[in-house]
């Protein structure tokens, strides 16, 4: 949007050579980085201050230059809530000194408590989210020493080229300026030997052209990039494309396009997307949906002319569709041939599916036998157990009685001597009892 304002002001300007008058104080951006070359453009052309911030959905704001004193428009600001720091990464929480990039961390104030923890879900988003109750960002980005925040873009966006990390926010904003873009956004372009190299998705301005030998040589003389951060893929597009909400879609951007993986060293490459006007007219009438808004703050004549521009995009959308059907009708034949394979598949599918069910259940029955026949066999093991202590103390009280009748026998042996001692003594040699 800014972007875009900036545009309008400019052309007003080169018509009438001066900007529009208008009564704007100040302008200010929220959630993804404003381009540095913009918003010093924007103050330059309008007249008036422009107010960097940083801030995400889960954290309304992070960060924000003052609206008066000292402003870094490079930067998205100090502090403004939240504490702020910079972490080493997932799963290393440190943080990192002043100058060192890592990812924005925030945590206090009005940064979310957590997300929500659904049963669809395979897990736990918060554990990914959160190191130490630091709410990770995503954002690459390192603090000066005056405790100015600078982002150098997405995580998951950023340019991985041999090793060599590249950030598209900063490649785009030395393509601002070039004359023949009037927007264009950094992309990731795989390479067979680099893993991935810069590529760039660009709206021209009318009447203007522009190769990618063209563009590699002004970024050489104007000196604004690394020779390793210089694009080596040119995309002419009729607008950037966009998710959404709205942000610039430039993650798998090069597979959405269907663009081939270059080959050995870097080199100059040139690709357009839509070669065929049905292409572009079907993108474009995508981008015109996009640019739909309306709310319950929207005027009636707003609602009128939203409902006109959405009747013609369907005029367009029926056309394209009957010009479509008109050259697939001779695809027929074979479209019901597909679906009687499609069928056919289904089929052998349910088939599948009913053998699996048996023998889930059959292995659940083998389960319950199992189940079933380790108890009983668990029963007898206590039951054996059980026997072998009855044993064990029956086999303890015989030998007790067995001690006490050796000992008993012991005692009468004892007393039968005794009595045979006394008998002897009492008779003389002969055997007759003495007197």
């Amino acid at each position: 949007m800014h972007l875009q304002i900036l545009q309008f002001a400019e052309e007003v300007a080169k018509e009438k050579g001066k900007p529009p008058e208008n009564k704007l104080e100040l302008i200010r951006n929220c959630s993804a980085a404003l381009l540095p070359t913009v918003a010093c453009a924007m103050e330059e052309v309008l007249k008036v201050s422009v107010m960097p911030t940083y801030a995400m959905t889960e954290s309304m704001p992070i960060a924000s230059n003052p609206r008066y004193g000292k402003r870094k428009l490079r930067s998205v600001g100090m502090q403004a809530g939240p504490d702020m720091r910079i972490m080493n990464g997932h799963p290393d929480c440190s943080f990192l000194p002043v100058g060192e990039e890592g990812e924005v961390v925030v945590k206090k104030g009005p940064v979310t408590s957590g997300y929500e923890f659904r049963e669809h879900m395979d897990a736990n988003p918060n554990v990914e989210a959160f190191g130490d109750g630091w709410l990770r960002t995503g954002d690459k980005g390192w603090i000066d020493s005056d405790g100015f925040m600078y982002l150098c873009g997405r995580f998951k966006e950023i340019i991985n080229r041999a090793g060599e990390k590249i950030s598209p926010f900063e490649v785009e904003d030395a393509m601002r300026g070039n004359d023949a873009l009037k927007d264009c956004i950094a992309f990731a372009v795989p390479h067979k030997s680099l893993g991935e190299v810069v590529g760039i998705a660009g709206v021209l301005k009318d009447g203007k052209s522009l190769t990618i030998k063209e563009l590699r040589s002004w970024c050489n003389k104007c000196d604004k990039l690394q020779a390793k951060w210089i694009p080596e893929m040119l995309v002419t597009m009729p607008s950037i494309p966009k998710g959404p909400t709205g942000k610039p879609a430039r993650i798998n951007l090069a597979k959405k396009l269907d663009l081939e993986p270059l080959e050995g060293v870097p080199k100059d490459a040139e690709y357009s997307r839509f070669t065929d006007s049905r292409s572009r007219h079907l993108y474009e009438i995508q981008d015109r949906l996009q640019e739909l808004r309306c709310s319950r703050s929207t005027s009636k004549v707003q609602w009128q002319g939203e409902v006109a521009a959405w009747r013609a995009i369907c005029m367009d959308a029926r056309e394209a569709g009957e010009r479509s059907t008109r050259r697939t009708a001779a695809n027929e034949a074979q479209r019901s041939a597909l679906d009687r394979e499609i069928q056919q598949l289904r089929a052998s599918l349910q088939d599948a599916e009913g053998e699996v069910a048996r023998l889930h259940s059959m292995s659940s029955s083998l389960e319950a036998e199992r189940l079933r026949a380790t108890e009983r066999a668990r029963e007898e093991v206590r039951e054996l157990e059980d026997g072998e202590a009855q044993l064990e103390a029956e086999l303890a009280a015989a030998r007790l009685r067995a001690e006490v009748l050796r000992l008993e026998c012991s005692e009468e042996r004892k007393m039968c001597r005794q009595v045979v001692a006394r008998l002897t003594a009492s008779q003389d040699p002969d055997g007759h009892e003495k007197r």
